[in-house]
């Protein structure tokens, strides 16, 4: 008997974002030298079939490491209730290359918690926590590359 409160909406939430950040660091096959897990292994933490198979935090760290953002960690967040906001840092004053592609990261997860929470026509409370954090990541990214490009 299962006494864990997580339910399988949420376990598929986060098997959804570990397959999302798989595919933006570039595919299991290429995230697996990265993490130090088989590409079966990094597969099953994004098979939505495979319940039972979640990824370690280290391999979930190691995972958004290679993303470049906090996808997976993003996605624990909200089932938690919290958001992330990324720490400042006064060596990165200056807009760079990695602010562009963090801007485009954050738009394109925006977008496709969008896509996903209208494919069928309601948007649950799920849904609406997820499009919020997405929504607050993306305004954060921008705010951010538009503070570095005033400062330049």
């Amino acid at each position: 008997m299962k006494l864990r409160s997580i339910t399988q909406d949420e376990e598929l939430a986060l098997k959804a974002a570990v397959k999302r950040a798989l595919k933006m660091g570039g595919g299991a096959a290429s995230v697996q030298h990265m993490v130090g897990a088989e590409e079966s292994r990094l597969s099953r933490y994004a098979n939505p079939h495979e319940l039972d198979s979640h990824a370690k935090i280290t391999d979930a760290i190691e995972i958004d490491r290679q993303t470049g953002t906090p996808v997976i960690l993003s996605a624990m967040a909200s089932l938690l209730g919290y958001r992330l906001v990324a720490e400042e840092h006064e060596a990165d004053s200056k807009l760079s290359p990695r602010d562009i592609v963090r801007v485009a990261t954050e738009t394109s997860q925006f977008m496709a918690v969008l896509a996903d929470a209208t494919d069928d026509n309601v948007i649950d409370s799920h849904e609406r926590r997820l499009i919020d954090q997405e929504a607050e990541e993306a305004v954060a990214s921008i705010r951010r590359a538009q503070a570095k490009a005033k400062g330049m």
